[in-house]
């Protein structure tokens, strides 16, 4: 018989404090569950056991033994459960709530290929210009900010972007280009309406410029349209604007002064194990967001 099969049995007895309850549990006789206790300790060289008439008592060796057993056993069921876990087809509501941009890039362009290989998985997808409560608003999985999740969630960067500081053309012509960040107050500045801070500007220097905004408003996208239409300067993620300012319809200012890369971020309520729909989508998720990334010349994988 194996070392695990006598692992069993030792635990067995110890918990029954009895050969004959062990070998009634595991099926074979009581002469059988003391020869393998017998087998253990000589390959051991340690005696686990000291046997009286009356009852068994653990030597200090066997109960150090016996809890480490007890771990072994409880991980290896665990590993198991895991594996069960992972095989099983995704199933049930998948709740996520994203960002704006980031679905319109990342996740609504693969839906159909989503839906077709997860059939039995409904989702629910939140397209929000906010900061969801993953816990009392029972949210699976929230994608794409740069802001992390709460203490209590497991989180993972998933990309990194840039904020750029930019405005239209006919604005620069008809207010001036900003040549230092101090320059920034004598201009018309919207901001969004969530922005923690959303009057002030930080530079990579860890200089800051305290402005008073002309706009506020809880939409990016407007936001971007305000911007095009020569209102003001907007601070937006770079990839929300790529194609404006590749395009010269909008012009970004002071690139040697903004903040480094800032991170984005997928988060979910911590749990030992990582329900299938969650992990299918952060798989799926990843691979399109790879396989854009690498259509772009010079670009490096998502994390």
């Amino acid at each position: 018989m194996s070392k695990l099969d006598h692992i069993l049995t030792f635990i067995a007895v110890i918990e029954g404090n009895s050969f004959a309850q062990a070998g009634r549990q595991l099926g074979i006789s009581t002469a059988a569950v003391s020869k393998q206790i017998t087998n253990l300790e000589k390959n051991l060289g340690v005696e686990l056991l000291r046997r009286t008439t009356r009852r068994l008592e653990l030597s200090d060796v066997g109960r150090m033994y016996f809890d480490h057993c007890k771990k072994f056993i409880a991980e290896m069921e665990e590993a198991e459960r895991l594996v069960s876990t992972c095989r099983a087809e995704p199933s049930g509501k998948l709740n996520v709530v994203s960002g704006v941009h980031f679905a319109s890039h990342y996740i609504i362009p693969h839906l159909n290929e989503f839906v077709e290989i997860y059939p039995l998985l409904q989702l629910n997808l939140e397209i929000a210009e906010r900061i969801p409560d993953i816990l009392h608003e029972k949210i699976d999985l929230v994608v794409g900010y740069s802001i992390s999740g709460p203490a209590s969630s497991t989180q993972r960067r998933v990309a990194t972007t840039t904020y750029v500081i930019c405005g239209s053309p006919a604005y620069f012509k008809e207010h001036g280009m900003p040549e230092k960040p101090l320059d920034l107050i004598e201009h018309h500045y919207l901001t969004h309406s969530q922005r923690k801070d959303d009057d002030v500007l930080t530079f990579k220097d860890g200089s800051q410029v305290h402005l008073k905004p002309l706009l506020k408003i809880n939409d990016t996208s407007a936001l971007v349209k305000c911007a095009l239409n020569g209102l003001g300067i907007i601070k937006v993620h770079h990839y929300m604007v790529a194609e404006y300012l590749k395009a010269g319809t909008l012009l970004e200012i002071l690139p040697g002064c903004k903040e480094s890369e800032i991170p984005l971020y997928i988060y979910y309520q911590e749990s030992r194990h990582l329900q299938p729909k969650i992990r299918h989508f952060i798989d799926f998720l990843l691979a399109k967001m790879n396989l854009i990334q690498a259509k772009k010349p010079g670009s490096v994988p998502f994390i």
